[in-house]
């Protein structure tokens, strides 16, 4: 995420889907925490990912695939009415995911999106 932050996904199966724990560290310590769960389609076409903050919100990703390699997400508002951000996954390797994510927010079109980047690496336990 930066110099010396970093985002640290902990995934576990449940089921026909999974658990997961997100933690925000900063100089190696954990600042804050995320908790969520993935779920798919009877078709295993679209992904649902849903994520509780610690102050309750839920965020909430819909995705599709379009390709063996590659999901897109939307991102919802708090109210799961409005797209504020689009999140492509393009699986490289089963170790190594590349992300670009689209920020719109409240902005009027996704041309005034604020876009960035970043690979994703499996760590081997």
């Amino acid at each position: 995420m930066g110099k010396d932050t970093t985002e640290m996904w902990e995934v576990l199966p449940f089921e026909k889907g999974y658990e997961q724990f997100i933690y925000y560290q900063a100089k190696g310590k954990t600042y804050s925490t995320d908790k969520g769960i993935i779920g798919f389609s009877s078709n295993y076409q679209t992904v649902s990912l849903d994520f509780l903050n610690p102050n309750g919100v839920l965020r909430r990703y819909s995705g599709k695939f379009i390709s063996d390699k590659k999901i897109v997400f939307e991102r919802y508002d708090e109210s799961h009415t409005t797209i504020l951000a689009l999140v492509e996954l393009d699986f490289q390797t089963p170790d190594k995911i590349k992300e670009i994510f689209k920020w719109k927010g409240y902005k009027e079109t996704w041309d005034e999106a604020e876009v960035w980047g970043r690979i994703l690496i499996k760590i081997k336990e």
